[in-house]
């Protein structure tokens, strides 16, 4: 489902814990989150040298953070399955976070433990039970 420009608009300017709530509510519903890729998805990184995966609700708003280090990546589909039963318990392992619907006009990032963000997901995914 493509985005309007005014969706993204209102909420690319929402606070952390609003597009974080929008991101667990999205994803769960569609079942589908956006990465970005290269032959590896895109990490970034804390002022402490933690490295985070970038995860977004759509891929509009992923394609929007195309710039600088990753001009040569490309939106990727990633189901909410693999994500859950796969993706989260190995950067959980890795000791890896998660960026949340990273907006490309603020640099403040909702930051989230893989283990956090998996019982945040599962706790969403009984509402649909």
């Amino acid at each position: 489902m493509k985005l309007s420009a005014k969706e993204i608009e209102i909420m690319s300017a929402k606070p952390n814990k609003d597009r974080y709530v929008y991101f667990i509510k999205r994803i769960v519903d569609s079942e589908l989150l956006w990465v970005l890729d290269d032959g590896g998805f895109a990490l970034s990184g804390d002022d402490s040298g933690n490295d985070m995966l970038m995860l977004w609700p759509a891929r509009e708003y992923a394609e929007a953070c195309i710039a600088e280090g990753w001009v040569n990546y490309k939106a990727k589909e990633i189901k909410l399955s693999y994500l859950m039963n796969n993706l989260l318990p190995d950067l959980s392992e890795k000791k890896i976070g998660i960026g949340v619907f990273m907006v490309p006009s603020t640099s403040d990032t909702p930051i989230i433990s893989a283990d956090s963000l998996l019982t945040d997901l599962k706790n969403e995914c009984r509402k649909y039970n």
